[in-house]
């Protein structure tokens, strides 16, 4: 067969789409981390990794809630939200989101405030809800500054 051939065939071609598949993937956790390190999420210096601190959520909670505001209004998969919010993502399993979800859904309800799930695609904070979060952190900035 020919080079010609070869970068034709099917089975070639089905093995370097799914070698890039897994590159990109690879590469969008670790944009996912760094921007997460860079943002000060991981240390919990950054502004929305605090984002309203009179709310009762755990460190990791506003670490979550600080990276689906950041990809708001897209949808995050479990698997994204793992490498970039946990320190050891390969040490946890996906069910530990769950809970931790749970939690930040019930806080934010009141505020009106939602976490959106769709099966297979992940959470996200819809375009509303985001803009409601941000206005909340601005008047409760305001309000810390008087």
């Amino acid at each position: 067969m020919t080079a010609q051939g070869a970068a034709n065939d099917p089975l070639v071609l089905n093995w370097r789409v799914k070698s890039l598949l897994a590159e990109n993937e690879s590469l969008r956790a670790k944009v996912d981390k760094l921007e997460c390190e860079l943002s000060g999420a991981r240390g919990g210096n950054d502004e929305e990794a605090t984002v309203l601190p009179s709310l009762p959520l755990q460190a990791k909670q506003r670490r979550v809630l600080a990276f689906l505001l950041r990809r708001s209004p897209n949808f995050v998969t479990k698997s994204r939200l793992l490498t970039a919010c946990w320190d050891e993502p390969d040490a946890v399993s996906g069910s530990v989101m769950e809970p931790q979800i749970y939690h930040l859904r019930k806080a934010l309800r009141r505020l009106g405030v939602v976490i959106e799930s769709r099966r297979f695609e992940g959470y996200r904070l819809p375009a509303e809800s985001a803009a409601r979060l941000r206005e909340l952190m601005e008047r409760s900035e305001a309000s810390d500054e008087r």
